[in-house]
């Protein structure tokens, strides 16, 4: 998603602003191969150059539903952004907004488990299978019934640019390890959080738990 819009619906969680932040976990269950750790929605490859993750809504629902429904979200939307200079640059890298709507009525300690259990599903994968993918930012939005709108204003995200993607272990982070990667000093990749989240015990708990002094 472009992230001047993210700027326009969410406020950026400073790491000055956590002390009024807290945890949450998910109620449902996450798809587990027996290591304890989410299966990824497809297998890593080795991408060839120009290769790019299907683009649309419809592509990516077909591709990722049956492995994010356990976890109680499904794609609302997905888009492939071109990051060409000049714009009709032929083979660029390219930038994969992901959107998530809720299948049921998540709490916030749901929102804050999401933040582990939902990347888990893409990362490292999405940058291992596909060699033109720049950057990947994943929203999880509010459900229907409290924003009916198209294009609500996400309740989270979280975003990385692809060394940043490589680098960090998804697989076996907690919500504690997400917080602190994504608001730790320095910082592993991007967390943005809606201001009615960080307003929650849920939330206030796991970013004090995860940024409190060694």
């Amino acid at each position: 998603m472009p992230i001047r819009r993210v700027v326009d619906v969410l406020v950026v969680v400073l790491l000055v602003a956590v002390g009024a932040l807290v945890p949450a976990g998910c109620s449902r269950s996450s798809s587990d191969d027996g290591s304890g750790r989410a299966k990824s929605a497809t297998s890593a490859t080795t991408a060839a150059p120009g290769a790019l993750p299907p683009d649309g809504t419809a592509a990516m629902a077909q591709a990722y539903d049956d492995a994010l429904r356990p976890l109680g979200w499904r794609v609302q939307r997905s888009e492939v952004e071109h990051r060409d200079t000049p714009p009709d640059f032929p083979t660029g890298d390219r930038h994969l907004s992901l959107y998530l709507r809720p299948t049921g009525t998540p709490t916030p300690a749901d929102y804050v488990a999401g933040l582990a259990s939902v990347p888990k599903l893409f990362l490292p994968d999405l940058f291992t299978r596909y060699a033109s993918l720049l950057s990947f930012d994943v929203c999880l939005e509010p459900t229907a019934a409290d924003a009916p709108e198209d294009e609500p204003r996400p309740v989270a995200q979280v975003l990385v640019q692809r060394d940043e993607a490589l680098a960090f272990d998804w697989q076996s982070a907690t919500p504690a390890a997400i917080v602190r990667g994504g608001l730790g000093r320095p910082n592993a990749f991007a967390l943005t959080v809606a201001a009615e989240l960080r307003q929650t015990p849920a939330w206030k708990a796991v970013s004090e738990a995860a940024l409190a002094p060694a």
